[in-house]
């Protein structure tokens, strides 16, 4: 049984979890709440004022932990991309027939996102009008000239928008330099989304695991 639905949701954007936490959160399946007052939980923080200043962290499982966030009138804080919350304004126009580019032509996506109560950045603007493999490949091609071909981009693109359209657990790989070294998969922690990664025989050195981080940086929040 799950305590999801006795706390209020709040969607936010993805990758705002303080550095200090944010590893352990994803390794741990935690959670992240905020409240107006101080919360109890395995991690404790203070931060940006949205339902409050006051952040907690912990197992959803724990119905204990769960029922004092409840009582501390605590808003559970669901990350979402850019891409997901696009995706989401895509189908809400398409449901309603609303024309996307009129409202793109009257800078109202942020209004049309609050409708849906989506967090909206306007670094996601593009991503209204791509598909989210079109922005990875996008994102990713001053690095690796092979994307910059463009019949490749388009497979590439194509490959990518399959699992996030339908996200699986199977095995998804794109090589996206000469040698293989470097390659893109799907992120097991997010399905439907990708991260790359650096495959070597020997260790990855340091400059390796730096260049994968701003690469991966570069598409957290597509």
């Amino acid at each position: 049984m799950t305590n999801e639905h006795t706390l209020r949701v709040c969607y936010v954007p993805s990758g705002i979890w303080p550095a200090e936490h944010a590893t352990e959160i994803a390794e741990k399946n935690w959670v992240v709440v905020n409240a107006p007052r101080p919360l109890v939980g395995p991690r404790m923080w203070d931060g940006p004022f949205r339902c409050g200043i006051f952040y907690a962290a912990g197992p959803l499982t724990d119905d204990a932990l769960v029922e004092s966030w409840r009582r501390d009138d605590a808003t559970l804080l669901t990350p979402v991309t850019g891409a997901e919350v696009a995706a989401k304004m895509r189908k809400k126009c398409e449901e309603e027939g609303y024309p996307l580019e009129e409202i793109l032509a009257d800078d109202l996506a942020d209004c049309l996102a609050e409708s849906l109560n989506l967090p909206w950045e306007k670094e996601w603007l593009p991503l209204l009008t791509c598909t989210y493999g079109t922005a990875v490949v996008a994102a990713l091609a001053g690095d690796f000239p092979r994307l910059a071909t463009p019949t490749t981009a388009e497979d590439i693109a194509a490959a990518i928008d399959r699992i996030y359209d339908k996200p699986a657990t199977k095995v998804f790989e794109v090589i996206l330099d000469h040698i293989g070294n470097w390659r893109l998969v799907a992120d097991i922690r997010q399905l439907g989304l990708v991260r790359v990664t650096c495959c070597t025989f020997r260790e990855s050195t340091a400059e390796q695991h730096a260049r994968e981080d701003r690469l991966n940086a570069l598409i957290r929040d597509l």
